[in-house]
């Protein structure tokens, strides 16, 4: 269920206008190759996130907490938006992480903000492993 908060009303008010278009590129001439994603896809994505973050992340006695932090990793594109959507939707904080930071940058981040899980674009699993790996949930 959506937080009835302003972001989340205008999300559904703009329903099938685009959001975000990218092109993709195959060549250095052929720019004919789009994604257009419009809000209502946008905000679709962005629940199943939120299904998944709230099957993952409880606390000891099997609730969610409020409080709890999320760190993000992934591609600066249609991904970026829809998972940080979802982490807001379950009411989550984000913590932002960047993949050309060194990995102990990285470990300290996820450490120091007491991150609950980390949440990971397939393409950057191997560079977050050994970090996952201290116990936390790799969603």
């Amino acid at each position: 269920m959506l937080p009835r908060r302003p972001l989340f009303l205008k999300l559904i008010q703009f329903g099938d206008r685009l959001a975000i278009s990218k092109v993709l590129k195959t060549s250095d001439f052929d720019y004919r190759n789009r994604m257009d994603v419009s809000y209502r896809e946008l905000l679709y994505c962005g629940s199943i996130v939120s299904d998944h973050l709230e099957r993952n992340i409880m606390d000891q006695d099997g609730k969610k907490s409020n409080n709890d932090r999320v760190a993000i990793l992934a591609p600066r594109d249609f991904h970026y938006p829809s998972y940080l959507l979802g982490t807001w939707i379950s009411k989550f904080s984000v913590v932002p992480l960047y993949e050309k930071h060194p990995l102990e940058e990285t470990k300290y981040y996820i450490e120091n903000s007491d991150a609950k899980a980390v949440l990971c674009h397939p393409f950057y699993l191997s560079f977050l492993d050994p970090v996952c790996k201290i116990g936390r949930a790799h969603v």
